[in-house]
């Protein structure tokens, strides 16, 4: 059997999506919390000197989240049912990842990276992110009758996603989404199945 072993800080963070899949697909592994302290030590051995990394079986280390996600879709059967599918998977991915990129400044003032204000930095950073990525994905969903992105079955860019907008409920304004009903159900959809609502259950609390 497979190994599997993730390497990240004690966050939620870029980590988080990678162990949601996990918990779906009901696959143990080991989720290495580095203290930042520790990080110095450590970053030297990571193959882009970054986390999250996965280690595979004790020796292979695949580093980006979304290569990440992607390899353990295909382990999975959560990558799309076609080459199709998986392109367009692959296509919301990367929208999601321009959007992480784009909202950063809020996320370092909640880590304490940077100083200031994180509920003006979230009006002044997240909220236009929000109304132009939210509509991208209201219209996705009002497309794809099945209540998933993409096809007839959950795939990694479904918890991704709901794990990005999730975020923004949680950590910044808990009516981020109401202009967006179908990103809403969608996200409770994706929070709802059993094993990652077991899973959210146990976790503990984190800065972001």
């Amino acid at each position: 059997m497979t190994s599997f072993k993730l390497f990240y800080f004690p966050l939620r963070g870029r980590a988080e999506s990678i162990r949601l899949l996990f918990a779906h697909a009901g696959v143990q592994f080991t989720d290495e919390r580095i203290p930042r302290d520790q990080w110095p030590a450590i970053k030297e051995q990571m193959p882009l000197k970054q986390v999250p990394v996965l280690e595979v079986d004790g020796k292979v280390r695949i580093a980006q989240s979304t290569a990440i996600l992607r390899y353990l879709a295909h382990q999975f059967g959560m990558a799309g049912k076609s080459p199709l599918d998986e392109a367009r998977v692959d296509m919301l991915g990367e929208a999601i990842q321009d959007a992480v990129m784009q909202v950063r400044e809020w996320i370092f003032v909640i880590v304490g990276r940077t100083p200031g204000d994180k509920d003006a930095k979230f009006t002044e950073v997240v909220v236009p992110v929000l109304n132009n990525i939210g509509a991208v994905f209201e219209q996705v969903l009002k497309e794809n009758t099945s209540g998933w992105l993409v096809g007839e079955n959950v795939t990694w860019v479904d918890l991704h996603v709901a794990e990005f907008f999730n975020k923004a409920i949680t950590y910044g304004n808990p009516n981020a989404l109401d202009a967006f009903p179908l990103i809403k159900q969608h996200n409770q959809k994706v929070f709802d199945l059993p094993n990652i609502s077991n899973y959210i259950a146990s976790r503990s609390e984190t800065p972001f």
